[in-house]
């Protein structure tokens, strides 16, 4: 992948693929967080927002650990509660590179070869919703290449369904099926006042309802097909979204340069700790403003900034501000 393909794709499965295991911790997290906060209203389950915002948390340097073990336990998981978290967490999180020339080690949480199998109904929800399930899982393991999939999965199969539901066609599906519950009520009464003729105006019935359920298959097919045509849309403008996170999360991986120092004044660092600190993370556009009077010209990152907040809190010039701010206190 050139620097051209990175900044241009549309899809995080190649941006992924490039980048290996050379995703920090705090990007693996914020990553996966991202890609489940563009479904939010997908999450009907207050377990999975939970275990969401928990790695929001850790992610942004609080002692979220032992919170995100909890909110992990919690998922009513198919088969039963997730395997016991091998990897030492607290240590692969606080691993940071002295150097851009030194590995970083994967992130993993649990045994992301588990596969669980059936809970009690789990097959008979609607497919939207298991895949919401299975993205939640796979961010309580850590496998941030089955999050975002799933991510869009859900995201696809919903829109799929809103846009059948919601189809004009139904109209029409509806009026043929009340006319022809009329036709045998006509039947019927004729039978019922003993006219002669009722068996022709019951033969009429059978006929009609014979003819709507083909019109009726027909106009089900165009509906099926328009909504296949909602599902592809919404599956490429979300991969074309998760792509826009990542760059953001991740930031430039062909020319990762440190802030500059210049960008780094104190209004631009106190407000990046208030927003962390505080959790006001629809103050970024105010930080994105600060950051470009201070001469941080990245359009991009700027934009990102400005964007979805629940999404941009992940932004890499955030972990740029804290980063160099804790070195400095500490030094």
């Amino acid at each position: 992948m050139t620097q051209a393909d990175w900044l241009a794709a549309t899809d995080p499965a190649p941006m992924l693929g490039f980048l290996g295991d050379r995703m920090t911790p705090r990007e693996q997290l914020n990553f996966m967080a991202g890609c489940l906060r563009r479904i939010w209203d997908l999450l009907t389950d207050d377990r999975y927002r939970r275990l969401v915002e928990a790695a929001e948390d850790w992610a942004d340097g609080r002692d979220g650990e032992h919170q995100f073990r909890e909110c992990a336990e919690a998922i009513p998981l198919p088969g039963g509660r997730l395997a016991t978290p091998q990897a030492d967490w607290r240590r692969d999180f606080d691993h940071q590179p002295a150097d851009e020339n030194e590995a970083v080690r994967p992130f993993h949480i649990g045994d992301p070869s588990r596969l669980p199998t059936g809970i009690l109904n789990f097959g008979n929800l609607p497919n939207w919703v298991q895949q919401t399930h299975h993205a939640i899982e796979n961010l309580a393991r850590g496998d941030l290449h089955r999050v975002n999939r799933y991510a869009v999965f859900a995201l696809e199969d919903h829109a799929a369904v809103i846009a059948g539901k919601g189809h004009s066609l139904q109209d029409t599906i509806t009026r043929l099926q009340v006319d022809v519950r009329r036709a045998y009520d006509r039947a019927a009464d004729a039978k019922w006042r003993g006219l002669g003729r009722h068996p022709e105006i019951e033969a009429e019935a059978r006929k009609r309802e014979q003819e709507t359920e083909w019109e009726i298959a027909d106009l089900r097919r165009q509906i099926e097909s328009d909504a296949e045509t909602v599902r592809r849309t919404a599956a490429a403008a979300e991969r074309a979204a998760q792509a826009a996170l990542l760059r953001g999360v991740v930031g430039n991986p062909f020319r990762r340069t440190p802030l500059d120092p210049a960008a780094l004044t104190a209004t631009v660092v106190a407000l990046t700790r208030a927003v962390v600190e505080d959790r006001a993370y629809d103050r970024l556009p105010i930080l994105a403003d600060a950051l470009e009077e201070a001469g941080f010209a990245d359009r991009d990152t700027l934009e990102f900034l400005r964007g979805n907040p629940a999404v941009a809190r992940g932004c890499w010039a955030i972990g740029a501000v804290l980063n160099r701010d804790a070195r400095e206190q500490g030094a």
